[in-house]
Formats: C-alpha cells, sequence, structure tokens
C-alpha cells in the first residue's frame, strides 16, 4: 500500500507493515505477527458517507479504521438514524455481537473524504492482540470508552429534549473551527443527535430567535454566536 495523499474510494489492495506498525491498536505487536497480520489483510479507501460494514458483514472479518474518521450508527423503526459510537484511527469496527433485533439496522460509515480501513481475519487479529500486552490494553481502553459513550449518550437521549442536544452539539463541534461554524449538514445533525431532518430543520430557527446561531436558510453553514446553554432554552421544544 503506498501513502499518497488524495485516497480514491476505489482503490483497494494488500497491506504492509508499514502501514500497520502506525495503527494504535497494534502497538507492540511482533514483526512476525505484524508479517502475518499484512499477508492476510487488504485496505480500501472510502468517501464520505460510504458505508464501511454492517451486521451482513462476514463475522470472520473486523476492520480497524487506519485513517480518517467515520462512525458506527442505527436506525430507528421510524427511520431515524442515530450516531452511538465515533470513529478515528485504530478503531475497531466489529459486528459479530450486535443483538438480532437490530441487526438490519446497524451500520458503520466514513465521516471523512478518504477514510481508510483495513480487513483482518477475526481470529488471527485476536491472536496478535492478546499475546501483545499493550496491544490487548489498548483494546481493553477502547471497550471502556465504549461503555462510557453508550451510557452518556442513554443519559443524553432520556434527560434532553431534542432542542437541548442540537445545541450542545453545535457548540461541541463549533469548538473545532476558529470561527466558530458548524459546516454538518441538516441529516447529519440529526445523526449526531437522535432526531429527524425535519426535528432539526424545525429547531434552528428556534435557537436563531434566541441569538444562538446564525444561519442562511438555502446555504450550509452555522456560526455559533455564544457558549453555554441559557435558562430558557428547553422551554418551546416538544420534539424528542
Amino acid at each position: 500500500m503506498d501513502h499518497e495523499e488524495g485516497w480514491l474510494p476505489w482503490r483497494a489492495g494488500r497491506v504492509d507493515t508499514a502501514l500497520l506498525i502506525h495503527v494504535p491498536l497494534l502497538a507492540g505487536v511482533s514483526e512476525n505477527r505484524l508479517l502475518a497480520l499484512a499477508e492476510s489483510a487488504s485496505w480500501r479507501s472510502y468517501r464520505r458517507g460510504e458505508p464501511i460494514a454492517g451486521p451482513e458483514s462476514d463475522v470472520g472479518v473486523v476492520h480497524i479504521l487506519v485513517r480518517g474518521t467515520g462512525f458506527v450508527g442505527c436506525r430507528s423503526p421510524k427511520g431515524d438514524e442515530l450516531v452511538v459510537f465515533r470513529l478515528g484511527p485504530g478503531d475497531l469496527i466489529d459486528f459479530a455481537d450486535v443483538p438480532a433485533t437490530v441487526k438490519e439496522d446497524a451500520y458503520a460509515e466514513a465521516a471523512e473524504e478518504g477514510t481508510v480501513v483495513c480487513r483482518f481475519p477475526r481470529q488471527l487479529l485476536h491472536e496478535a492482540i492478546f499475546a501483545t500486552p499493550s496491544a490487548a490494553a489498548a483494546l481493553y481502553h477502547q471497550l471502556r470508552q465504549r461503555f462510557m459513550e453508550l451510557g452518556l449518550l442513554f443519559w443524553e437521549q432520556i434527560s434532553h429534549d431534542a432542542l437541548t442536544r442540537l445545541w450542545d452539539e453545535l457548540q461541541r463541534l463549533a469548538e473545532s473551527d476558529p470561527e466558530r461554524m458548524v459546516w454538518a449538514t441538516h441529516g447529519e445533525l440529526a445523526q449526531r443527535i437522535g432526531a429527524s431532518r425535519e426535528a432539526v430543520t424545525r429547531l434552528l430557527p428556534k435557537l436563531e430567535q434566541q441569538g444562538l446561531i446564525a444561519y442562511g436558510r438555502h446555504r450550509r453553514g452555522i456560526k455559533v454566536l455564544c457558549d453555554g446553554r441559557p435558562a430558557g432554552l428547553l422551554r418551546g421544544s416538544s420534539d424528542r
């Protein structure tokens, strides 16, 4: 695998150890085990919004995101989509134990153009990780983080209405932009807060009326104008 910029979604190939030594989850794995993984693994580059994996994926295969970002999401019976986990380099994607009740509704998707994912045989990857204390510790850290994220997601969903969740998410996204701009679409914001796209479209004007954001109705980009959660923010919203 080469390391040129500008990954193309149809680009795929075999993996080399030069790539694997930079994957945080595989830190400390022996050279022999890395070589065995490289010989049996493959990589692919994805466009933003392109599906990476789902419960229908081969149960004998595990994916690791090595470049870019992604997320694991789930669709509700009404068709609304929710981001459950956000993914970065080194994060493992594994749907083997997804409950049958949500099997058809869970998926992993690339969130960034040129996201690169490696595909490994499950048994071989597990042997390499559990034979390496530092790699096993990294996997344990991922699992702890996922449990915490699930707990926070559950608390957010039952404690705050959609307007509050939308405002909190806009503030989080604005932190990474020097001008406090948010470039996510209404659909992407809906996925992040567990609401419908239509609900986000209804709620944004309420935030604008309170002087919290500024945006154009037919243009991308939402400018976050202040920090914190105003005392009266919860009033006037029944969307969940």
